[in-house]
């Protein structure tokens, strides 16, 4: 496709600094990165809700990703540098414990996708971080939750 110098978005790059939109990018990045812990916890909340409405844990419908598991345990202490064993026990104990022959293997490949996705950050050989700048303090009212009259769980 031929470049049109005077297109807007031609006009917008022109008027930005590499460094710009590097820190754009960066900041970009820790938006996902908290989103998708939010994410992730939305989906342990409905799964959760629905097996203490009587119905059956998920298994077939969606099970929860190894992503997901690894999320939700960052996003627990989201300033915290995790090892690979801890995050093998703490996944282990929600009940995501990784699959395969060597469970440790399983979470190294898992962190490697994560480390590409731009979802971790590795800190070094075996160590890992969300890359968030301040921890993820989410309340119901954060995530759209509102307690509805009648409900229990409010």
């Amino acid at each position: 496709m031929p470049r049109d110098p005077q297109s807007p978005f031609e006009h917008l790059l022109a008027g930005l600094r590499d460094e710009e939109l590097d820190e754009q990018e960066r900041e970009y990045e820790k938006e996902i990165s908290r989103l998708n812990v939010f994410l992730s916890a939305v989906r342990a909340a409905k799964d959760a809700r629905g097996v203490l409405r009587g119905a059956d844990p998920p298994q077939n419908e969606r099970r929860v990703s190894q992503i997901d598991a690894v999320l939700a345990v960052m996003g627990r202490d989201a300033q915290r540098k995790w090892t690979v064993d801890e995050l093998l026990l703490a996944v282990s104990r929600v009940g995501a414990p990784p699959g395969g022959k060597n469970p440790k293997n399983s979470i190294l490949a898992t962190l490697s996708r994560m480390v590409d996705e731009r979802l971790v950050v590795r800190l070094d050989r075996g160590h890992y971080a969300l890359p968030l700048a301040a921890p993820v303090r989410a309340t119901p009212a954060d995530l759209g939750w509102a307690p509805s009259q009648g409900d229990g769980d409010a």
